[in-house]
C-alpha cells in the first residue's frame, strides 16, 4: 500500500494556475484548490492576500483545471467558517459552471476543529459536503507549540517540523475532520520530504499551500503564506521519483 500525499491550494489564487498547475501538470499530478467564490468574482475587495497580490483565479481556469482533474472544493464564499457561507459558495460554484458533486469543504484559517466542529461535520452526514478539511493554528497550539514553531522556522529542523505536524498525518481516512500540514515561506523541500519518508504505508499528509510564486512577483515577502516556484518545482520531481507515494486529491482521500 503506497503512501498518500495531496497538494491542498486555499483561496483561488491566480498563480496557482499561472505558477503551480502547469508544474503540477508536468508531473502528472492532481490536486485540490479550494475556492473562495466571492474573490474570484469580486478580487478588488480582498486585500488578505498579499502573496498573491490579491489576485484571483478566472471563471474559466477553475473549469478548465477541473476539466483536467483538478478537485475543486469550497473555502467559502466570503471566506468564513459559515454554514450559510459554505451554501452560498456551492451556489456561486454552480453558477461558474463548476460540477458540485461530492464537494469538500476546506476550513478559512484552519478555524474548525473537532470541538466546534458539529455543524460542519453535520453537512458530511448530510451528504452535503465529502469532508471537511482544517490545520494547526499555532496560537491556539499554547506557548510551548509557538516556541518550538519559531525555532523550527530558524533552523529549518526536519525532526522538529514532523514533530510539530505529528497530529496532521491521517490515519483513517473516516476521521470527520481531516488534518493538513500547512507550507509557509520558511518550510524547506527536504523537511516536506523527509515528512513523507516517515509516513508508514496507507497513512496519508495533506499539505496546505497558498502561493507559489518567484522571488520577482509583487508578493513574494509581503507575508508568510507562499512557496518559491523552484522550491515547489524540486518538491514535484523528488516525489514523483519516489515510487512508494501516490499523489492525490483530497476528494480521493475522503473516498478510501
Amino acid at each position: 500500500m503506497p503512501k498518500y500525499v495531496v497538494f491542498s491550494f486555499d483561496d483561488g489564487r491566480l498563480d496557482t494556475y499561472t505558477m503551480a498547475y502547469p508544474i503540477l501538470k508536468k508531473y502528472n499530478m492532481p490536486f485540490t484548490l479550494n475556492v473562495c467564490t466571492d474573490f474570484v468574482e469580486h478580487p478588488e475587495k480582498y486585500t488578505c492576500f498579499k502573496s498573491a497580490d490579491n489576485k484571483s483565479v478566472e471563471v474559466e481556469h477553475l473549469v478548465e483545471m477541473q476539466q483536467n482533474g483538478v478537485e475543486i472544493a469550497c473555502h467559502g464564499h466570503l471566506h468564513l467558517n459559515k454554514k450559510n457561507d459554505v451554501f452560498d459558495n456551492i451556489d456561486a460554484l454552480k453558477r461558474m459552471g463548476i460540477d458540485v458533486s461530492c464537494i469538500g469543504f476546506a476550513s478559512p484559517n484552519s478555524d474548525i476543529t473537532e470541538a466546534n466542529g458539529n455543524e460542519f461535520f453535520s453537512l458530511v452526514d448530510e451528504g452535503v459536503l465529502s469532508y471537511v478539511r482544517s490545520g494547526v493554528k499555532i496560537k491556539r497550539e499554547g506557548f510551548l507549540y509557538s516556541f518550538l514553531t519559531c525555532i523550527e522556522r530558524k533552523t529549518h529542523s526536519s525532526w522538529l517540523f514532523r514533530y510539530l505536524n505529528r497530529k496532521n498525518v491521517i490515519k483513517d481516512s473516516r476521521a470527520r475532520l481531516l488534518m493538513s500540514v500547512a507550507v509557509t515561506k520558511y518550510t524547506t523541500v527536504r523537511q516536506i520530504v523527509d515528512f513523507v519518508k516517515h509516513l508508514r504505508d496507507g497513512e496519508c499528509v495533506i499539505f496546505m499551500f497558498h502561493s507559489v510564486i518567484t522571488k520577482d512577483d509583487v508578493g513574494y515577502g509581503k507575508d508568510n503564506w507562499y512557496f518559491d516556484t523552484e522550491k515547489f518545482e524540486k518538491l514535484c520531481y523528488s516525489l514523483k521519483e519516489d515510487s512508494s507515494i501516490s499523489v492525490c486529491t483530497t476528494k480521493d482521500v475522503s473516498l478510501k
